[in-house]
């Protein structure tokens, strides 16, 4: 049972983009039962200190905090790093997990497309702008959710057009940016070697979400069928980010507390790099 591991994160700071429902919740919680202290990201202070209230009301001695931050505006990620470090001199985990799924193409006020921005773009820089506090951490972990690798082995990218500007469709847009998490995670793990930063994806299991809320009625639909049957806690991602066993394993790709092997068949080093150039362009990153 994921309780025996209670107190295990004492003293450890662990910052949580999502962190209001769904997958991101479901870490919060299970990392305040071992006694981390919490900090819930959201772009809705007030649904995240609702949040942090219930956490603390189930988990015993639990730390938490509220921080504001919107993923799709490279300027409030920006600002939030700032105002993060000027309040806490130690990161130890790093959980990516907020995500969005648009059915309609909208633009974020950086001109990127939604589904990119969020669940791509916007952790790709927030990850990148912490890495000096993770390293002064270290031993510290950056975790990124990602999809099931059998929804995702036939995805490819488009370099050419990875913001979908011939054509749009939402849950293929949410497939590309989960296989971009997943090859932005080793590449990551790759470039941090030897820091005593790890980083590793993981799929979180069948875990209620919102994130068919932009959804056409018939998504809702559908969502509000399955949603009884999805869980409240996501027992791989508290694993892969408070696990003594992992605290030297990166470059991973857990599935049920297990890493699997998935690298597309279109993909290699050079590709890894090239995501990395093009992802450093679109936030206005140096590329190191």
């Amino acid at each position: 049972m994921e309780d025996a591991f209670t107190g295990v994160m004492k003293g450890r700071v662990c910052l949580i983009s999502g962190a209001t429902s769904g997958v991101g919740r479901a870490i919060a919680e299970g990392l305040a039962r071992r006694h981390a202290t919490v900090i819930l990201l959201s772009r809705e202070r007030k649904r995240a200190e609702k949040e942090a209230r219930a956490i603390s009301a189930k988990a015993q001695n639990a730390k938490t905090d509220v921080m504001e931050i919107d993923l799709s505006s490279q300027e409030s990620i920006r600002s939030f790093v700032v105002d993060f470090t000027s309040h806490y001199d130690r990161l130890h985990v790093l959980v990516n997990a907020a995500g969005v799924l648009m059915f309609e193409k909208l633009l974020t006020e950086d001109g990127i497309e939604m589904t990119l921005a969020v669940d791509y773009l916007g952790h790709f820089l927030l990850t990148n702008l912490l890495l000096p506090v993770l390293s002064r951490s270290a031993p510290s972990r950056v975790l990124t959710v990602a999809g099931h690798p059998r929804l995702l082995k036939d995805t490819k990218i488009d370099f050419e057009d990875i913001q979908h500007e011939k054509h749009f469709q939402g849950i293929e847009a949410a497939k590309q940016a989960a296989v971009l998490r997943v090859l932005f995670t080793y590449e990551l793990a790759r470039r941090i070697e030897g820091t005593g930063i790890t980083a590793n994806a993981f799929h979180p299991g069948l875990v209620k979400t919102r994130l068919f809320r932009h959804a056409p009625w018939w998504g809702r639909l559908i969502s509000g069928i399955v949603r009884p049957f999805l869980m409240n806690r996501c027992s791989t991602g508290v694993f892969v980010a408070s696990s003594p066993s992992l605290e030297t394993v990166s470059g991973k790709y857990f599935v049920r507390k297990t890493p699997v092997s998935f690298f597309p068949k279109w993909a290699d080093a050079k590709t890894l790099r090239r995501l990395w150039r093009l992802s450093s362009s679109l936030t206005d990153m140096d590329e190191r």
